[in-house]
């Protein structure tokens, strides 16, 4: 005979499951409620809101491309679309899909008056144009945007469900109270997926406000002309077949005291005709802490060493040529969406492999033939060995 006090209690199967969750929150329950989690934010990112520039109240424009489309875009797309890796949740692995460019890095982001910050660049000889400094602050305001509706969504979800386990459990201890005429009162449900909402929560804020930090200060630095935030611009003097706008944390050590500094650096790689754009943007109290990591990277072979590892371990916010993607192997594919996957390593961790193969055997022969008589040191052999690396396994 089933002892209604005890179940109530979680003893037996009745209320709850085996989990210890009330009997309906199965599997299917739980895979209901992530769907439904995730096609909200996706709803959200495509919905106009209010104009994602600090202050501003007006109205966002449909879509706001983070990389410009006409500018950039368009010189890396064929038939007017791009690959981009796409992050699945589900599978916890990256697929590469096809997308139109006026589709490709666009958001609901800025009013159509904030949108002019960036015309100058955007146009088809804009690339003197002083907006460019401005570029990377569309970076900001991405990410700004993509944690304050995942924070909006996420905290829904935390107090829809512990409104519903507290209504569930409260329900049991009044039928308790009713067969036992005890006065016990509910005061609060916690279980190891509230305490997870918990977390979670507790990143993105801390996200938000260190987004907010950066966004405001760009903001000011933009606005009275000071120099808080500094913008380096490198020419990279080859076609790179693909854009990015993407953040990376990086770290400097200093021996002498066992200190570090840790740091977010924005970086864009905007293709042009015949060569690449680079766009470096960091607070200026980082600037020796940036100057110390490029001195790595004083030549083209080297610089293309630090994009193809901030491609990998810096931002998977990118876009790429379809005709070079499809020209890679399967097991240069496959290796390349695994290493998306690793969150260990700063950019500074050098890849194994080469991702533009064509670009690292032209700079390799351009320094064999500038410098006739001098052997390749260990750091140029690695670099060369990069080519072969599918070759080997």
């Amino acid at each position: 005979m089933v002892n209604l006090t005890e179940e109530i209690f979680g003893i037996g199967e009745v209320f709850f499951n085996k989990t210890g969750k009330p009997i309906y929150m199965g599997e299917n329950y739980f895979k209901g409620r992530f769907y439904d989690f995730v096609n909200r934010i996706e709803k959200d990112k495509r919905r106009k809101g209010l104009c994602i520039y600090p202050e501003c109240k007006n109205k966002s424009i449909k879509n706001s491309h983070v990389i410009p489309e006409k500018a950039i875009l368009k010189n890396i797309a064929k038939n007017g679309q791009v690959y981009y890796p796409k992050y699945l949740r589900d599978n916890i692995n990256y697929s590469f899909e096809l997308i139109s460019i006026n589709k490709a890095s666009t958001f609901p982001g800025f009013c159509s008056e904030h949108e002019k910050l960036f015309f100058g660049f955007e146009q088809v000889e804009g690339r003197e144009d002083s907006s460019i400094s401005l570029q990377n602050i569309r970076i900001i305001c991405r990410d700004y945007f993509a944690f304050k509706i995942r924070e909006k969504h996420l905290r829904k979800s935390y107090e829809d469900y512990k409104h519903e386990i507290f209504s569930y459990n409260n329900k049991l201890i009044e039928l308790h109270n009713n067969l036992t005429n005890k006065k016990i009162k509910l005061q609060s449900v916690k279980d190891e997926i509230t305490e997870h909402f918990e977390k979670q929560l507790s990143f993105i804020e801390t996200n938000i406000r260190e987004i907010e930090n950066d966004l405001y200060l760009y903001k000011e630095s933009y606005e009275s002309g000071n120099d808080n935030v500094v913008n380096y611009r490198f020419i990279f003097p080859y076609y790179l077949p693909l854009a990015l706008a993407g953040k990376s944390s990086f770290e400097i050590y200093y021996d002498e005291n066992n200190l570090k500094n840790k740091f977010t650096l924005y970086f864009s790689i905007f293709p042009g005709k015949t060569d690449t754009i680079l766009i470096f943007t960091f607070s200026k109290k980082y600037t020796n802490d940036v100057n110390m990591i490029l001195a790595n990277y004083t030549d083209d072979i080297r610089m293309l060493s630090f994009i193809e590892s901030f491609i990998i371990y810096g931002s998977d916010y990118w876009f790429i040529n379809p005709d070079l993607w499809q020209s890679f192997s399967e097991n240069k594919q496959g290796k390349i969406k695994k290493d998306l996957l690793i969150t260990k390593h700063y950019p500074t961790k050098e890849l194994e492999y080469s991702i533009f193969d064509d670009i690292r055997k032209s700079l390799l022969e351009e320094y064999e033939k500038n410098n006739p008589n001098d052997d390749l040191q260990d750091k140029l052999k690695f670099e060369s060995q990069k080519l072969d690396y599918f070759k080997n396994i």
